[in-house]
């Protein structure tokens, strides 16, 4: 039976088997060595070096070395150099193997779409600093054509439309964050040796707003006037204002216990956000359900057949719309899910409770708490200068 075809590797020779060495007959000092095997035969050149650092470099240009016919004669599964790798096929392989698992497939799907429109003809080995940053013009520039066309098109026709939007430098973070997760995950499995990473924009300033109690009381009316999201919407904002709960922890409520998130038990009185639901960097918290909620569960309950936040029979999907509509209405302008949690949180610490139990009502982290959340209220703020008189 012929010998498999295994691809570069280092391989440190030395007197003894110490450090995870393998031991030669003639070593007395510690080398790495790059080995591989061709065609059945195994063949090797020594680095001179007992420092991995050094023996790397040699082992890249080994492997910068062999000529493509070569490569091809080994073991597929062994690395190959970066400028050998089209990101194409980095981002096609992610797509395929990871983006069917992940918590929002299609947005996955849409940032591989526009990554492939730059990157997809380049290799691993071209992903740099400057290609990054070409790469954030290149949609920036994309984006205000798209924009500018959207109003030329609802200028032609009558009407009046909104003003053009800016690509926010999130946006673009996420996109290369899924490039560097797909170049990530193409090294894992050995398609491509030591690739370098592609540099993401800055991380945006934390948004700091928040709702009052008085405002929030104002969403709820107006939401309640609002003849197609009257029963849904006012029911989510009482969810998230006082379970602090993410917006897709709310949706995925159900009254029973399910294979996709959590659900309400009456029984114990409790909301177990987590449930079956598959555990990321975003957690789920299982908490009591509040004396002043309780009631408005118990009416969806009767109301709704499976999920707690439905529509017409059928859980709802989406709130943003509707969220921002009642928002506009109630004289408070755009108001997102996220400011609903961020007035959860804000208000327990203005009452007083200590930070330790909001980041565990809330499922969030300390350092997020600190970070992101940890500022006071003007109204905190107001009782401290009145104190120091």
């Amino acid at each position: 039976m012929p010998r498999s075809h295994h691809g570069p590797r280092l391989v440190l020779y030395s007197p003894d088997k110490r450090n995870g060495a393998v031991p030669k007959r003639g070593f007395k000092t510690y080398t790495y060595y790059v080995v591989w095997s061709e065609q059945g035969r195994k063949r090797e050149i020594a680095t001179r070096t007992a420092d991995r650092s050094v023996a790397q470099e040699k082992l890249r240009e080994v492997l910068e070395g062999l000529s493509v016919t070569a490569m091809g004669q080994l073991d597929p599964a062994s690395p190959r150099p970066a400028r050998q790798v089209t990101v194409a096929e980095v981002l096609d392989r992610y797509g395929q193997d990871c983006g069917p698992t992940r918590r929002d497939p299609r947005r996955i799907g849409i940032a591989i779409e526009r990554l492939m429109s730059y990157w997809g003809s380049l290799t691993v080995a071209d992903i740099s600093e400057a290609a990054c940053q070409a790469y954030e013009d290149k949609r920036r520039e994309a984006f205000a054509q798209q924009e500018a066309e959207r109003i030329r098109t609802i200028t032609a026709r009558g009407g009046k439309p909104k003003p053009a939007r800016v690509l926010k430098p999130a946006t673009v973070r996420r996109e290369l964050g899924v490039l560097t997760a797909a170049v990530n995950y193409a090294a894992s499995k050995k398609m491509v040796f030591e690739p370098d990473k592609p540099r993401l924009p800055p991380k945006s300033p934390p948004r700091r707003d928040y709702l009052t109690r008085s405002q929030i009381a104002r969403l709820l009316n107006a939401a309640r006037a609002m003849p197609r999201a009257r029963l849904h919407l006012p029911l989510f904002i009482l969810l998230a204002f006082y379970t602090g709960a993410r917006r897709t922890a709310i949706l995925d409520l159900r009254w029973q216990p399910h294979a996709a998130g959590g659900h309400v038990d009456f029984e114990r009185g409790e909301i177990d956000f987590q449930g079956s639901a598959p555990r990321t960097k975003k957690r789920r918290a299982r908490i009591l359900i509040p004396d002043r909620l309780l009631p408005f569960l118990l009416y969806a309950h009767q109301r709704n057949k499976t999920a707690v936040i439905e529509f017409e029979g059928r859980p709802v999907r989406e709130v943003k719309t509707a969220l921002r509509a009642a928002g506009r209405n109630a004289g408070l302008g755009d108001v997102y899910s996220h400011m609903l949690k961020h007035s959860a949180i804000t208000h327990l610490l203005d009452r007083a409770v200590s930070r330790w139990d909001v980041a565990q009502w809330t499922a969030t982290s300390m350092e997020t708490l600190e970070a992101v959340y940890g500022h006071p209220s003007p109204e905190a703020q107001e009782r401290v200068r009145a104190a120091l008189r």
